[in-house]
């Protein structure tokens, strides 16, 4: 993970900050949090394991799984930065340090992606080519590419490790 990028796991005071019922005590990038870090911190009810992504002293974005982590199942990951956080590696790092935790907590657990996918002109295309090409790069492997609007699925071996 770069020096400048870490994770802080989401406890009940920063899920109070995100709520409104207390001040952040952290540092927050303009845009942060986004209404899709929103959506993701409702997860926590359904066992979802959220973390701040933290660049340069800056909260800049959110990522975690989608439900509980187990070590039997699918964990799926799920991440979102601010706009002036992406394309300087930011993602990756986060990404990276995620599964690094999740293979930490439930070393066997087979953990996947989605990407969502529209059609313009005909063409069906990705709507984050970044988050594909950082799933790529971590070693998860591509479902078929949607005809349609839809959803891609990634999933990463269960004796993969991020790089």
């Amino acid at each position: 993970m770069s020096q400048l990028t870490r994770l802080i796991e989401v406890d009940d005071s920063i899920a109070a900050q995100f709520a409104g019922t207390r001040p952040w005590t952290l540092r927050l990038a303009e845009g942060f949090p986004r209404q899709e870090d929103r959506v993701g911190m409702a997860g926590r009810e359904r066992g979802a394991t959220n973390f701040l992504i933290v660049h340069a002293g800056e909260v800049v974005g959110t990522c975690g799984t989608h439900g509980s982590i187990t070590a039997e199942g699918p964990v799926e990951l799920g991440w979102g930065l601010v706009e002036q956080a992406r394309g300087r590696g930011v993602g990756t790092s986060a990404v990276i340090e995620l599964v690094d935790v999740i293979r930490a907590r439930a070393p066997r657990a087979t953990l996947c992606a989605t990407t969502e996918w529209i059609v313009s002109d005909g063409t069906a295309a990705p709507v984050s080519p970044a988050s594909e090409a950082i799933l790529r790069r971590l070693g998860f492997a591509a479902g078929e590419i949607p005809s349609s609007a839809g959803v891609r699925t990634w999933v990463l071996a269960t004796s993969s490790r991020a790089q």
